[in-house]
């Protein structure tokens, strides 16, 4: 009972904070501004009526061919534009002097501008009565989308009042900005600074002369006490994070119809990331007492962590490059063996671009500190899963450069790091004379 008395004492004191509620007012005012997005499915009769008028902005030179679309109908009842049967009529105006030739193939035009048209469209060219006139009938049955997540989707803030056309896009990736760049980058970076800098007088306060006093005659051993107030602070970044996170993929999925649970995960990825940063603090608020200087390791940790994981991508793609120089051609008859060999050399050399001792000492460091860049692309891998087609080139680019991170190995190595310095925080804070 007096351990569960400790415990509900560092939930009070994670919860009983000005500062708490504020940042639960900052989080309201976060989703109800995701909330206020928007996002209407265009039609295939207004892109296509918008992508000619594109065109023909752009049609080079002033005596170019100008292009329109008449009598576009639906051909079958389909309620989901992309399971649409479509009919119009293109015409293509030609100017003075311009012959049919300089017109560009239709169909060709029509697949460069709409690729979800690409293998479901019939053109058929029909006799005009104006000889400057081109027609052509095009004839669509249904389009290359089968889901709701890939159709372009216009979408627009504070409830419509402010269009933002210029983004319209597939569904699933402007939710996949939203969800991996603003909450998961942007929104969590803020998120986890506030909080370090806030939880960072946790461990100090209760060291301070009187109120540790208090703490230490009660039947409780110190290693429990400080890892409840451990703890305490952990419950700060994940109430926060479930508030917003939850808030986040409810107004989204209200909104687009399009919910991506894997996004609820990042909870737990967001707090187990704070857990490494607030054992920091813990370590440096246990040995000085100050949670200045709590912060200041805490957020230069944070630096050095950032940088060790796009500094070792950046190394680790680097191990073997094509080499550039090309290999001498022999002269003279070859045998079967030789021309063997000269294949094998006739294939990209591999070099480094760097000396053997920087990929050691990256592995070495990588090895051995906690993993917070390979955790935000096991995040971004969740989201993109929920939201992205696999035959996407964004996916397939994220499964391809995030294909070597694991999760046991990530949670292990960075496991291993909070329990180590919680460990030494703990044999201080045992060992002290207060």
């Amino acid at each position: 009972m007096k351990n569960l008395a400790i415990l509900k004492d560092s939930f009070r004191e994670a919860v009983d904070t000005k500062v708490f509620y504020f940042m639960l007012g900052l989080s309201c005012l976060a989703i109800l501004f995701i909330g206020s997005l928007s996002f209407k499915p265009i039609t295939v009769q207004g892109e296509v009526e918008d992508k000619i008028g594109l065109l023909n902005r752009f049609v080079p030179g002033e005596g170019g061919p100008r292009w329109a679309i008449s009598d576009f109908q639906q051909t079958n009842d389909a309620t989901k534009p992309w399971e649409g049967d479509y009919h119009f009529v293109f015409r293509v105006h030609l100017r003075e002097h311009e012959s049919a030739e300089s017109a560009q193939n239709v169909q060709s035009v029509l697949q460069m501008y709409f690729p979800w048209l690409r293998g479901h469209m019939q053109v058929a060219e029909t006799k005009s009565s104006d000889p400057r006139e081109l027609l052509y009938t095009v004839t669509t049955h249904g389009t290359t989308v089968h889901a709701l997540r890939d159709w372009p989707h216009k979408p627009a803030l504070f409830f419509g009042a402010l269009p933002m056309s210029i983004w319209t896009g597939p569904l699933g990736n402007q939710l996949h900005f939203v969800e991996d760049y603003l909450v998961g980058w942007l929104g969590a970076g803020i998120a986890m600074l506030v909080s370090t800098i806030i939880t960072a007088f946790f461990i100090p306060n209760m060291l301070r002369k009187g109120t540790v006093d208090l703490l230490l005659v009660k039947p409780i051993h110190r290693t429990t006490l400080l890892i409840y107030k451990f703890l305490g602070g952990l419950l700060f970044m994940f109430l926060n994070t479930v508030f917003i996170v939850v808030g986040i993929w409810l107004v989204l999925g209200l909104r687009s119809g399009l919910w991506a649970p894997g996004f609820l995960v990042t909870i737990f990825i967001l707090t187990f990331e704070f857990a490494i940063f607030y054992a920091v603090s813990t370590l440096f608020g246990v040995l000085t007492r100050s949670p200045i200087v709590a912060i200041l390791v805490t957020c230069f940790a944070w630096a050095v962590l950032f940088g060790v994981g796009y500094g070792y991508r950046f190394i680790d793609a680097t191990r073997q490059i094509p080499s550039l120089e090309p290999e001498a051609a022999s002269a003279g008859p070859e045998s079967p063996e030789e021309k063997s060999a000269q294949v094998q050399r006739s294939e990209p050399r591999r070099e480094k671009l760097f000396p053997n001792w920087v990929y050691v000492t990256a592995d070495v460091v990588h090895f051995v500190l906690p993993r917070l860049k390979d955790l935000d692309a096991l995040m971004t891998k969740l989201i993109v899963r929920d939201l992205l087609p696999p035959d996407s080139p964004e996916r397939q680019e994220v499964d391809k450069y995030y294909a070597s991170i694991k999760w046991g190995e990530n949670l292990t190595v960075s496991g291993v790091f909070i329990g180590l310095l919680v460990g030494l925080a703990c044999l201080r804070f045992a060992t002290t004379d207060y």
